[in-house]
């Protein structure tokens, strides 16, 4: 792995580089969506400053406050930009928002609790530029404590809405049953990456007319990915490109919230893009998953009424 762990707030090692990519300078914009947590924005901003390809414009989407005053010293020119959006119009459609204020051809699109090695970008461009039938690219992640994470899935359907909702073994949620995919080579196609993290070409965004703001937290890049591929855009994987996460920083917060909205972003998909037969059974099984859920008491991981309000709101969505 290049680069240093983020905590230690070093400059991280820029020792590899992409092999065979183009990268020509000032192509690559970013948008970044925060929602409190200030020193992790900070670390987010500095961690694309430090990049071996240089982002040309940084927009920072606010969607709860103080970010412009925790960033004014970190602002050099016009290379970053804040926006505000205090309302919290979601997070695709804060992106909707902070892409439309950038113009590269490339535009990295980031939660505020990432944190990309050096050469990432190099890698993920250096892709882009040789496959010109790719839209978005995603790269490998890893969790603060050095655990990879899953980043790669292929589009959800039966069993993954099963293994999703029942109580099953952790080795099985974490396996090619449930959508995950693994690789440690080159480049690998894929349904849709972790939207926590992603580099999309602005031509596919565009023609696709980006995130759908009704997706406001949760499967907006599930939903995202579905249009690019029936459009003929190809979605890939590239493990070489390595990206530190936090995970949850803002939604732990409001854990019983975020996790009734996970079903309801996870219904209106299912309803939305699945053959209406695969749709009522997926939908079924989580309803049912989450009831058995909610009659464990004590064992359940949380709470008996989040399970409760997570089924209405698969059945109302």
């Amino acid at each position: 792995m290049s680069g240093s762990s983020p905590k230690s707030g070093l400059r991280p090692s820029c020792d590899n580089h992409a092999a065979g990519g183009i990268v020509r300078p000032s192509v690559i914009d970013a948008v970044v969506v925060a929602h409190g947590d200030l020193d992790q924005v900070r670390r987010c901003v500095r961690g694309l400053r430090w990049s071996s390809v240089p982002v040309r414009r940084m927009v920072v989407v606010d969607t709860l406050g103080g970010v412009s005053s925790a960033l004014s010293a970190m602002d050099s020119g016009h290379w970053l930009h804040v926006i505000d959006r205090h309302d919290n119009p979601g997070y695709g459609e804060a992106i909707n928002v902070g892409i439309a204020a950038t113009d590269a051809p490339y535009v990295l699109l980031a939660n505020a609790d990432v944190y990309v090695d050096c050469d990432a970008l190099e890698h993920l461009i250096g892709h882009m530029q040789v496959e010109n039938d790719v839209a978005c690219v995603g790269p490998k992640f890893r969790h603060i404590n050095g655990e990879w994470q899953d980043g790669a899935f292929r589009f959800p359907g039966i069993v993954q809405a099963f293994i999703d909702a029942w109580p099953v073994p952790g080795w099985l949620r974490r396996g090619r049953l449930n959508g995950r995919i693994s690789s440690d080579g080159g480049p690998v196609d894929i349904d849709h990456p972790l939207g926590a993290c992603m580099l999309v070409r602005r031509l596919s965004f565009d023609a696709v007319d980006g995130f759908d703001s009704k997706y406001w937290m949760y499967s907006e890049e599930v939903d995202f990915c579905w249009r690019l591929k029936d459009a003929g855009w190809r979605v890939t994987h590239v493990p070489a490109a390595h990206v530190w996460h936090v995970g949850g920083a803002s939604t732990r917060r409001q854990s019983s919230r975020m996790f009734v909205q996970l079903y309801r972003s996870r219904a209106r998909w299912y309803r939305s893009c699945k053959r209406p037969v695969v749709a009522r059974i997926s939908l079924a099984a989580m309803r049912w998953g989450l009831r058995l859920q909610a009659s464990l008491g004590f064992r359940a991981r949380r709470p008996a009424r989040d399970y409760r309000t997570a089924i209405e709101a698969i059945e109302n969505t």
